[in-house]
């Protein structure tokens, strides 16, 4: 896996503004449970991520994931590696399989109640790739919508 540092330094929140997350140097996240030391934990239906302080940790290993912050001051996200598309009302997601393939993405999952949208993931699983090809994937003719998708901690109540 790759290094935090060759993340991209920020990702848009979407491509159809200009909100942006800023990669955040002081935390970073790996891939799994029960990590000693970890601040929290992130989770998806099918992984669980540790989160951790690096400025308490002596090295990042290779398998680090940063977190990001929507400006300064927003609260730490991470990127999963999915990512929602919506195309045109007109286009069926079954028919942009090539199209996605070629700049690097599959379809993760379909079901999300429109013929025309989908969760994708980069063809080699990697967070890294799908993050650094979605200018790639907005400049498809047929999309609206881009977005990645960002986990954060839960506000206690």
């Amino acid at each position: 896996m790759a290094t935090v540092n060759k993340f991209p330094e920020k990702i848009p929140h979407s491509l159809q503004n200009n909100t942006m997350f800023y990669r955040t140097d002081d935390l970073f996240a790996l891939e799994g449970s029960s990590h000693k030391n970890a601040m929290y934990e992130l989770t998806t239906r099918s992984k669980v991520f540790s989160v951790f302080d690096s400025r308490s940790s002596s090295e990042k290993p290779d398998s680090a994931i940063p977190l990001y912050k929507l400006g300064e001051s927003g609260a730490p996200v991470l990127p999963t590696g999915l990512v929602f598309v919506r195309f045109s009302s007109e286009t069926i997601i079954e028919a942009m399989e090539s199209s996605l393939k070629s700049i690097g993405y599959r379809i993760a999952n379909e079901r999300t109640g429109h013929h025309n949208a989908a969760w994708l993931e980069s063809i080699d699983g990697s967070i890294e790739t799908a993050l650094a090809n979605l200018r790639q994937l907005g400049s498809l003719q047929e999309i609206e919508e881009v977005q990645p998708q960002f986990l954060s901690r839960r506000a206690k109540r």
